[in-house]
């Protein structure tokens, strides 16, 4: 849901900001509306053409190599499997009364930082306390890692439809779908016997399960190639997410 934000006056002589071009500038002022509260959005240039330019002749092509321009300049971070997109410095610029928790979580690619700040032990801790800290970190980061993999099996099967599914429609499957048992060990859609993502995405806009059913997107021959790209970019990253859960 687009909310106010705040844009600053020196946003406009940001010394990274004028390297933009003038539509680049629009897009990027658009998605601190569109991001949640914690300045995530899903990567997604047709869904950001919808909400910053319904109206306009801005190509989805021209979007994607605007947010990989952000990304060298410093503007954005995309997440380990390129599924999202988050604005850095968001807490610095937007002050957000009561914010929402985001539903998404995450997880940034390898880096010094990234081995610095996670499972490391620090010296004056205890034992004791690691371990049982480390197991209860274990335990929620399997879970993260399974919600993780549905969300981005879910969000590439709205991207490889044609017409493709409104992104609105996925975040509610999945919402439904992600929630815990009451002991917290598993998911909804893991106490199922069977569970097919796609034909469950699609009975679930064929009953109706959804407030959003009417709003699918009409895609060019080239932004369906384009969404055939995504898709192959998730099964790649599904293809890691398989290989490290076996190291």
């Amino acid at each position: 849901m687009a909310r106010n934000r705040i844009i600053k006056k020196e946003f406009y002589t940001d010394q990274k900001i004028i390297e933009l071009e003038i539509p680049e500038r629009l897009l990027f002022i658009g998605m601190t509306n569109f991001s949640d509260d914690t300045g995530i959005h899903i990567n997604s240039a047709k869904m950001l053409k919808c909400e910053i330019f319904p109206a306009d002749d801005i190509k989805v092509s021209y979007i994607e190599k605007s947010l990989l321009k952000m990304a060298d300049l410093g503007l954005i971070d995309f997440n380990e499997d390129r599924s999202l997109i988050r604005i850095r410095n968001w807490s610095v610029h937007q002050k957000i009364n009561r914010p929402y928790p985001s539903k998404y979580e995450f997880v940034e690619g390898f880096s010094e930082h990234s081995v610095n700040t996670h499972g490391t032990i620090s010296e004056d801790s205890s034992p004791n306390n690691n371990k049982k800290e480390n197991k209860n970190k274990k335990k929620n980061n399997n879970i993260e890692k399974r919600k993780q993999k549905f969300t981005n099996q879910t969000l590439a099967e709205g991207l490889k439809h044609t017409p493709m599914i409104d992104p609105r429609i996925c975040d509610e499957f999945i919402d439904y779908w992600t929630e815990m048992n009451k002991s917290k060990t598993k998911m909804k859609f893991e106490m199922q016997e069977t569970f097919d993502i796609s034909r469950r995405l699609k009975r679930w806009i064929r009953n109706d399960f959804s407030s959003y059913t009417d709003n699918v997107v009409e895609l060019t021959d080239e932004e369906i190639e384009s969404q055939k790209m995504k898709h192959e970019a998730f099964k790649r990253a599904e293809a890691k997410l398989n290989v490290n859960a076996k190291a």
